[in-house]
C-alpha cells in the first residue's frame, strides 16, 4: 500500500489507536552488551513465560511522536529527551541502560522503515513507542539476566475522544483511586503504573467523563490527569503538579511548555494544591499522546451537587502556549528550532 493508499481520514479517525505498520526495530542486551537485530518486520516476540517482563513487570517504554514538517521534511519532537528518561528509569529499575547513540538509532530506523505510515502535513502524527524490559527467564525475585529494546510505531490521531461540541475533556476528582506514592516509581514510565490505573479509568469513563484527575496520598495536592500532565491557570501564574517527589513523570510535553510560557512572561509554579484547581480561569492536559488539550470541567466525586470551576476553554494562555507548540512541532517557526530531530528519509522517499 503506497502512502497515496492510507484512508487517512478512515486512520486518523480511530484516535490514539494501534494502526500495526511495516517495521520496527530490535535489540538484546546478551552476556552483557547489546547486540542490535536492526529493523525487522512488525511482529510477535518470543518470550518464555518466566521471563522476568511478565512475572515480575521489569519493563518501561517511551512516547515519542514525528510530524511531517511544513517544507515536507519529517521531524521528531525531543527525541534526546526520551533517551535521558528511558536511561533514568532503566537505572531505577536495575536494567542496562540504552545508549542515545543506540536509542537515536532506533528511532531513526524505525522512522524510515515506516515512512508511508507518517501522516500529512497538520493531520496526525507518527507515534513511536520505544519499550525496554527483562526478556530473560527467571524464577526468584530479581532483576533479569537478559533484556530487550524495541521500537514499534504507528500513526495517530487525537488522544482524548471529546463528547459532542465539547472543546475541552472532562475530568472527574476520584479519591478512593491514587496513581502513585511517595518513594515509589510514579516518576518513571513503567508499565505497571499503567495497569493500576485501567480500574479507576473505567469507573470515571462510566460517568461520562474523559479522565481521572489524581491526586497525592493526602488528598491535597493534584498530581495527574490519568496518563496526562495537569497545568491549572490563574491570572499571569501557571501551576503544575511539582516532579521533585518523584510521583509524576517528568513529561517531555511538560517541560517544553514550562519552558514556553517562561518565554511568554508567564510565571509557574510547580505544585499545585487541588483547593487552587477550584478557583482558576483555565486548565489543560498535556503529553505526547494527548499533545495540549483543553480541559472543560473539573468536577469532584465527593461534592455531586456542587459545580465545578468555570473554566475559558479554551482560555488564552492554553491558545498561546498551543500556537507556540504546535509552531514548532509542525515546523511552522521561520528558523526549525533546537528541539526538532530531523529524519532523512528512505532511499526510495516511498
Amino acid at each position: 500500500m503506497a502512502a497515496k493508499e492510507i484512508n487517512w481520514d478512515a486512520v486518523l479517525a480511530k484516535g490514539f489507536h494501534l494502526t500495526k505498520t511495516d517495521s520496527m526495530f530490535l535489540s538484546r542486551w546478551l552476556n552483557g552488551a547489546w547486540v542490535s537485530e536492526g529493523v525487522l518486520p512488525y511482529g510477535a516476540l518470543q518470550l518464555e513465560p518466566s521471563a522476568t517482563v511478565l512475572n515480575y513487570g521489569q519493563g518501561i517504554f517511551e512516547g515519542i511522536k514525528a510530524f511531517r514538517l511544513k517544507d515536507g521534511q519529517v521531524g521528531v519532537f525531543r527525541p534526546d529527551f526520551n533517551s535521558r528518561r528511558c536511561q533514568r528509569g532503566a537505572e531505577r529499575f536495575l536494567m542496562p541502560s540504552v545508549p542515545k547513540d543506540l536509542f537515536l538509532q532506533g528511532v531513526e530506523d524505525t522512522i524510515r522503515n515506516n515512512w508511508r505510515w507518517i501522516p500529512p502535513h497538520g493531520r496526525g502524527a507518527l507515534y513511536l513507542r520505544p519499550v525496554l524490559f527483562g526478556s530473560g527467564p527467571g524464577l526468584g525475585v530479581g532483576p533479569s539476566s537478559e533484556y530487550i529494546f524495541c521500537i514499534y510505531a504507528s500513526p495517530v490521531g487525537a488522544y482524548f475522544s471529546l463528547h459532542g461540541d465539547s472543546k475541552g475533556c472532562a475530568l472527574l476528582v476520584q479519591r478512593k483511586y491514587h496513581r502513585a506514592v511517595s518513594g515509589g516509581s510514579g516518576g518513571v514510565k513503567a508499565i505497571g503504573n499503567y495497569a493500576s490505573c485501567f480500574a479507576a479509568q473505567a469507573v470515571v469513563k462510566k460517568r461520562g467523563y474523559n479522565e481521572i484527575l489524581y491526586l497525592d496520598e493526602t488528598n491535597q495536592l493534584v498530581e495527574e490527569a490519568g496518563a496526562s500532565n495537569f497545568f491549572a491557570v490563574q491570572g499571569n501564574t501557571l501551576f503544575t503538579p511539582s516532579v521533585s517527589r518523584e510521583t509524576i513523570l517528568d513529561g517531555c510535553t511538560r517541560d517544553s511548555l514550562i519552558a514556553l510560557a517562561q518565554s511568554l512572561g508567564y510565571h509557574v509554579v510547580e505544585e499545585l494544591p487541588f483547593s487552587l484547581v477550584q478557583d482558576c480561569s483555565e486548565a489543560f492536559c498535556c503529553g505526547t499522546g494527548a499533545g495540549l488539550t483543553p480541559v472543560g470541567r473539573v468536577d469532584d466525586s465527593d461534592n455531586p451537587g456542587t459545580p465545578g470551576p468555570t473554566l475559558l476553554c479554551p482560555g488564552p494562555v492554553t491558545l498561546a502556549l498551543s500556537s507556540q507548540l504546535h509552531a514548532i512541532q509542525w515546523g511552522l517557526t521561520d528558523r526549525l528550532h533546537p528541539w526538532v530531530h530531523l529524519v532523512a528519509p528512505p532511499p526510495e522517499n516511498c
